[in-house]
């Protein structure tokens, strides 16, 4: 053991770090070859704590009794174990389930990974017995709580995923984590904090290797905060590189260490290199001068700080940070490239090198207000604003700058011009070797920088070609390429064997290597792997080489050569169906791995908008298949209420080798959508794509589509809005209906929803085709400026029924029929309707052609309409219609012709209670209000008044054959005398109805008031109001209102007709 409690006193003053002392460095050899993991692994033994309590034996499938012959799984051996236990785990790849850590350590135990699960007595080997604790990108991997001390050692610890130590979460104790390797763990949660070890303890971590994890703010690969436990840290040792603190973050410091503040840490002989931050991309602390820091013999480059303000691309020191005999070397920074010095920080530099960094402002230190110390060092290739009495400023001599193997060659200007009163404790160099060397020629002197420099001493790294862990086929050699790198100090000869765990494989190499002091050589090896073998066996090639200078030095590279299988798949079968929307079927196929390997298939679904399918349970998910295994896939496909009939959607459901993507197999789930009875739903800004229009959350954005989509006996509901459409054709029983707000449950009036056209006559038709044979209803719509050669807003074809109910029909034009053409056999309802300013440019009907059917309308107005060139000038008859008229009014309508409100050609005439003011006929027409050729024509209880004509401005018939009446009738003011040629003239007057206002209500004292047809059956007016009222029934469509009288619950507008009620 070492001791280290005067050194520390020294610098920090601090009584309470007196129990400090290093592990792991009694008895190692004198030279350690530094490297990847393999050197790792090679350079400390793990071998098993003399036994002072009971032994644990772990496997990946155990679930016994933790004995070696019936081991037990992770944590089981973990819950049994008390104090001093030991766990001795067998190489495997274990893992957890999601919301807990993989491992959970709350006593002092040791656990040791490595060992070979057929022979327990072996030494562990973490090389050659991979043992990995597999987070999976999910849960946090180790976590050690509560004030114990375990050890932690020859584990792989990965692909965690936590806030804090997603790879290990030390609590608080004093653990021992070492010769393990911390790799590709995740903190990238908001906050994310030592992504690799996280220590709010007095954690030693030793020869560990610690590589590419990621924290969203601090500590990429360490974290330490032990302010709240007085604790102090010791991370001696270790490799650690490609860690990042997210250089996007501001904030982000230490991607390779970082200190908290008020903490304390001892960071000797490690390597840090690669890393990446904001600022301290290789170490960064902050805080006042509590935080306490040595850093001791340890190689600083290549680490990078250039986002951001990029503060210390080697070295980020705030608080009392004491540098002593470090390299610093290769790093980048826009601010201190080598050591940045925060304003408040207590920096000493002493016996350090820092060489060669970059950046745009003061690249090797840059002092931002700290207070530095120190002196004997060597800056080079770099510029500096701190000032030391002895400098040394010129090449500091590395063997091999370029691959930054940073020792000393035997030229270096630092070898023996260390500080001469550098502390004793100071005793070893990066590489373990004494300090200082006692063969150097000043033997009381150490080197500056990390390395102490030692002449002829052997040394080199062995590094495996990166695929050399790979599939090869069978029948065929894969050639990988190593690199040897001579890096001590002496030329030197190496010896190289190389073998297989497999007799029928084979493997070549070179026998001998020579290398200089600094150089590197490839070595080229083959495996070559017979045809016979099995599909996923795996050979394991040993490659050594030896040391000729020093036959004690010997690396050895482990490659697993793993037999390409040859994956194949059967998924079957197809499917295909049709459902209502809405509606969801699972259909249940079957994968089969016919390959000759057990292999794992990803099961996906290929990529598609919108797509109706899923697998169950939800996917994409896994599949691990033995040889011949099968099993089932299930996916659920729903089809989305809003589908339109005969929409389809095929999915691809894609069973993908693990092995080999290329291998995959499909099935396909075909679906239609059936048609769906429901109400459809119509807005602006809608979505018409493949859309049913059933939801009402999810409308269509035409109308057309809407009716499109609809069912006999569905509604379409259209929302307040203004559409401009046309050509819609209707050829089912719908019911259509507009002015809808509130997410379609109430409604407003007709002028809510409007369907317009504009522009010139050639870009107009009309809006609304019905198909023969069919009975739709429109409801509550403004058809605005359509135009055709007939009917320009609603073009009805024969044998059809359809319903026209508070409708405004305005500015709509055609050759005939302006507003609507009916063909014959037709049956229109017109109820509650305006037609306003409708023309028939060249023939007749100006609002309405009939030709041939039956009319019934009511409540109904017809205003500005006009046949410019020939015959009525609101309505056109033909072809014998039957035309039912109650309760309706006609103003200001023109014929070219005859008849300036209605010109009948045949059929039947019943007109009850209407009114028709200032109609007109040309300048030869007859029939101001009325024009009768040969229909049968019956007009009742109306007001014709101020009509215009040539002839019988009032009403004329042409033919004597047919029966024309007029009878409780006001006609007067008509522009001819006489008002009328009809002879069956009875119970009328001649006199002015004393119209209260222009919407033709009747005043008091009006002589069309209960002067009407006392048999009529009428029971409301045009508005709704009741009649009669009062002592009779009024001319016109208006009823002018009087008292009202209830009997048996039954409101009459007459008390006369209350008391005549039958049966009362």
């Amino acid at each position: 053991m070492r001791e280290v409690r005067k050194f520390l006193s020294i610098f920090f003053g601090l009584s309470q770090w007196n129990h400090i002392s290093r592990f792991g460095f009694i008895g190692l050899p004198l030279f350690i070859a530094l490297g990847g993991l393999i050197s790792l692994f090679s350079a400390v033994d793990i071998k098993p704590t003399s036994a002072a309590g009971t032994t644990h034996f772990v496997t990946v499938d155990g679930d016994g009794a933790c004995t070696d012959i019936d081991p037990c799984d992770l944590q089981t051996a973990v819950s049994n174990a008390t104090i001093n236990d030991e766990i001795h785990v067998a190489a495997g790849t274990y893992t957890a389930s999601a919301g807990s850590p993989l491992l959970l350590i709350n006593k002092t135990i040791t656990l040791t990974g490595g060992y070979d699960k057929n022979d327990w007595e072996a030494t562990p080997d973490p090389q050659n017995n991979r043992t990995i604790l597999d987070g999976q990108n999910n849960v946090q991997v180790v976590r050690i709580e509560g004030t114990v001390s375990p050890t932690v050692e020859g584990f792989e610890i990965y692909n965690g995923k936590a806030g804090q130590g997603a790879g290990i979460f030390i609590e608080e104790g004093n653990p021992l984590i070492r010769n393990n390797h911390i790799y590709d763990n995740d903190g990238s949660q908001s906050g994310g904090a030592g992504a690799g070890i996280f220590d709010r303890g007095s954690a030693i971590i030793e020869n560990n290797i610690i590589h590419d994890n990621f924290s969203a703010v601090v500590g990429g690969g360490i974290f330490v905060d032990n302010s709240l436990t007085s604790g102090f840290t010791t991370i001696s040792f270790n490799e650690i590189y490609s860690n990042t603190a997210n250089p996007a973050n501001s904030s982000s410091l230490g991607g390779g260490i970082y200190l908290e503040s008020n903490s304390q840490a001892l960071i000797e002989g490690n390597h840090i290199h690669k890393n990446r931050a904001n600022s301290g991309a290789g170490f960064g602390t902050i805080g006042n001068n509590i935080t306490a820091t040595l850093l001791l013999n340890n190689m600083f480059y290549e680490n990078e700080a250039d986002a951001g303000d990029g503060l210390g691309g080697g070295i980020f020191a705030w608080g009392i940070v004491n540098i002593w005999n470090n390299t610093i070397a290769g790093n980048s920074a826009h601010n201190g490239g080598g050591i940045f010095a925060a304003g408040g920080a207590t920096v000493q530099i002493s016996n350090t090198i820092v060489v060669s960094n970059t950046g745009s402002n003061l690249t090797g230190i840059r002092n931002a207000g700290a207070t530095i110390s120190g002196d004997f060092n060597n800056i080079f290739g770099n510029s500096s604003n701190p000032t030391f009495t002895t400098t040394i400023s010129t090449n500091p001599n590395f063997i091999n700058f370029d691959t930054f193997n940073l020792h000393l060659r035997k030229d270096s200007p630092n070898i023996d011009k260390g500080d001469p009163n550098t502390p004793a404790s100071i005793n070893i160099d990066i590489d373990g070797q004494a300090r200082p060397n006692p063969d150097n020629p000043d033997p009381t002197r150490v080197d500056i920088g990390a390395d102490e420099f030692y002449d002829s001493t052997p040394a080199f790294i062995l590094t495996p070609d990166p695929n050399s862990d790979s599939f090869v086929n069978r029948g065929e050699t894969d050639i990988y390429t190593h690199t040897l790198e001579n890096t001590g100090t002496v030329n030197d000869d190496y010896t190289i064997t190389c073998d297989n765990d497999r007799p029928l494989w084979t493997v070549t190499c070179p026998t001998t290597a020579t290398l200089n002091s600094g150089f590197s050589t490839g070595i080229t090896t083959s495996v070559s792997v017979p045809a016979s073998a099995s599909g996923l066996a795996i050979g394991k090639s040993y490659i050594t080489v030896t040391s000729v200078t020093s036959p004690t030095i010997s690396k050895t590279i482990i490659m697993e050569t793993t037999v390409a299988p040859r994956p194949g798949i059967t998924f079957t079968p197809n499917f295909t169906d049709t459902l209502l929307p809405g509606d969801a079927v699972t259909f249940t196929h079957r994968i089969t791995n016919t390959g000759d390997s057990p292999d794992t298939f990803s099961i996906t679904i290929d990529p598609e908008p919108n797509s109706w399918a899923e697998i169950l349970p939800s996917g994409p998910y896994s599949l691990p298949l033995n040889i011949g295994a099968s099993v089932n896939v299930q996916v659920k496909v729903t089809v989305p209420d809003h589908a339109e009939s005969g929409w389809g959607k095929t999915a691809v459901i894609r069973a993908t080798s693990d092995f080999d993507p290329q291998i995959s197999a499909t099935v396909l789930n075909t679906v239609t959508a059936k048609a769906t009875v429901g109400t459809r739903y119509v807005a602006v800004g809608g979505d018409n794509d493949n859309n049913n229009c059933t939801q009402a959350n999810n409308p269509c954005e035409t109308i057309a589509r809407g009716v499109d989509q609809a069912l006999s006996g569905d509604e379409v509901r259209i929302h307040s809005g203004i559409y401009q459409e046309k050509n819609i054709f209707i050829n089912k029983d719908i019911y259509l209906s507009g002015g809808w707000q509130s997410s379609f449950r109430s409604q407003t009036g007709p002028d809510g929803t409007i369907i317009e056209q504009i522009g010139s006559i050639n870009d107009k038709t009309r809006f609304f085709e019905i198909s023969s044979g069919t009975k739709p209803t429109i409801y509550n719509l403004t058809l605005d400026g359509g135009f055709d050669g007939q009917g320009g807003a609603i073009l009805i074809n024969n044998s059809s029924e359809i319903e026209l109910t508070s409708l405004i029909l305005k500015n709509n034009g055609a050759g005939f029929g302006g507003a609507i053409y009916a063909e014959p056999n037709t049956l229109v309802t017109i109820s509650n309707t305006h037609f306003l300013t409708n023309t028939a440019t060249t023939l007749q009907g100006g609002a309405l052609y009939i030709d041939g059917g039956t009319v019934n309308m009511q409540h109904s107005s017809f205003i500005n309409n006009e046949a410019t060139v020939q015959d009525g000038g609101a309505l056109y008859l033909k072809n014998n219609t039957s035309l039912s008229s109650i309760n309706n009014l006609f103003h200001n309508n023109r014929a070219g012709g005859d008849g300036g409100a209605i010109f009948a050609d045949s059929g039947m005439i019943d007109v009850i209670h209407n009114t028709y003011v200032s109609n007109e006929t040309g300048a030869s027409g007859t029939g101001g209000a009325v024009y009768n050729n040969t229909a049968n024509l019956n007009i009742d209880s109306s007001i014709i008044v101020s009509n215009t004509a040539n002839s019988y401005a009032g009403v004329y018939v042409h033919d004597g054959s047919a029966t024309a009446t007029i009878n409780y009738s006001d006609l007067w003011n008509n522009n001819t005398t006489p008002d009328t040629n009809v002879t069956d003239y009875t119970n009328n007057i001649s006199a002015d109805p004393l119209f209260m206002d222009d919407q033709f209500h009747l005043g008091l004292g009006s002589p069309a008031i209960d002067t009407g047809n006392p048999d009529s059956t009428q029971r409301e007016d045009f508005e709704y109001d009741l009649r009669p009222s009062d002592q009779g029934y009024d001319m016109g469509y208006d009823e002018l209102p009087g008292c009202l009288a209830k009997r048996d619950g039954e409101i009459f507008g007459s008390i006369q007709l209350a008391v005549d009620k039958p049966d009362a």
